[in-house]
């Protein structure tokens, strides 16, 4: 199935994977796929990429309808990250935190932050409240918890999606006073947090996430509300779509709806190993392939526009996409079973074809690479060639002459 593809430009790829070219964005973004919890998925399939005529990213193999389902989830969030991501570099880390110390000094007095308490969310939340110690010139009292018991205690997060880290700090912590400041989280997250906790005397993030879920659904917004207020003590405090915020220690995990299970699962991570320190130390998934960059050749025989191939298996998968639409136009579809995209499997002498074809990019040329290995007539041999490529051409998948 096709995962994402840029025929209409390759900003938005090149600004999320900080890659210059084609074909390292790619596989930049192939390679923090398959370092993903979710990878396992892949299990039976291979991620493939293609530049050439445009970016194109696909899985091909043998794929449940459940898998299905959730590589449709990771299409649709592929395709909302990289046009609503964000990543905060260290420069910009250090000026947000800056922004919440004089939120916090502003909000509360000088005098005050001095008395508070300081603790954090693991693990991001540790980095920001190191920096944040230095901003404000904590002492090593206030982050161990020597300091009054009866202050409050100003709880650190790097970003803040959904709220649930912290309703499960605050289940850890019985009584006292807090504080919540997450450098990223959404104007109604804060509301719904400190309206629903006696105990908290303010969420108070550096800066605000936009919620890009009313615009993103449409008409099924309201469906899609519904469905996570219908968890129960489950749902999260506020449920949105904000950007994508990332930094150069993790990504934050999303949750996505699953409609085979009824069930709520862990998103994908994605971000690609160089920008991300997390991702650097996770290990691809035993059983996963590697994701593979495929070259249509130098024609003028070639695979058509929309077609993605694989070797899997002792053999090529080779599959002609359905139209692809501009990036950014679709909408998701977290209802809808998807359609396999229907394959071809070339083995034996017919892989051989599309190799020696692919390498040679005519006829000709294919003839005497494969006059090497069989021991046929040329005419026989020729003849068998011309067919084949015929035959892929009628079904869309060859392109040229």
């Amino acid at each position: 199935m096709l995962l994402l593809a840029f025929p209409q430009g390759t900003e938005q790829l090149f600004l999320y994977t900080r890659e210059p070219d084609p074909e390292g964005a790619l596989l930049a973004l192939a390679d923090g796929i398959v370092r993903s919890p979710n990878s396992q998925l892949l299990s039976d399939a291979v991620l493939v990429a293609r530049t050439d005529p445009f970016p194109m990213l696909g899985a091909l193999g043998r794929l449940a309808n459940a898998n299905l389902i959730r590589l449709l989830g990771l299409a649709e969030q592929l395709d909302f990250t990289l046009s609503a991501s964000r990543y905060i570099d260290w420069q910009e880390v250090e000026s947000s935190v800056a922004r919440l110390g004089e939120r916090l000094v502003s909000r509360f007095g000088s005098a005050e932050v001095r008395d508070f308490r300081y603790d954090a969310i693991p693990r991001g939340g540790y980095i920001v409240l190191g920096l944040l110690s230095y901003v404000l010139g904590l002492s090593l009292p206030q982050l161990t918890g020597r300091r009054d018991p009866a202050a409050p205690v100003v709880v650190v997060d790097d970003c803040s999606l959904t709220g649930l880290r912290f309703r499960e700090y605050l289940s850890e912590h019985n009584g006292g006073r807090f504080i919540f400041s997450p450098l990223f989280a959404h104007p109604d997250l804060c509301s719904a947090i400190e309206s629903s906790e006696p105990r908290v005397v303010a969420c108070l993030p550096a800066d605000y996430l936009r919620d890009w879920a009313p615009q993103r659904y449409g008409e099924r917004y309201a469906a899609w509300r519904r469905r996570w207020e219908s968890l129960g003590a489950n749902r999260p405090y506020w449920q949105g779509r904000t950007d994508h915020i990332s930094f150069p220690w993790s990504e934050p995990q999303t949750r996505a709806w699953n409609p085979e299970t009824g069930e709520i699962e862990p998103g994908w991570e994605f971000l690609p190993a160089h920008l991300c320190l997390k991702h650097r130390h996770t290990p691809r998934t035993d059983g996963v392939p590697p994701p593979q960059l495929v070259s249509p050749g130098p024609g003028p025989i070639r695979p058509a526009d929309r077609v993605l191939w694989a070797r899997f298996d002792d053999a090529y998968i080779v599959a002609l996409m359905p139209a692809i639409p501009h990036r950014g136009g679709r909408s998701p579809q977290p209802e809808t079973t998807p359609e396999p995209t229907p394959c071809l499997r070339l083995e034996g002498t017919a892989a051989d074809m599309w190799d020696a074809l692919l390498e040679r990019g005519t006829v000709e040329g294919a003839t005497a690479t494969l006059a090497d290995v069989y021991d046929v007539d040329l005419p026989t041999l020729r003849r068998d060639l011309a067919n084949f490529v015929t035959t892929l051409q009628n079904d869309g998948i060859l392109s040229g002459a």
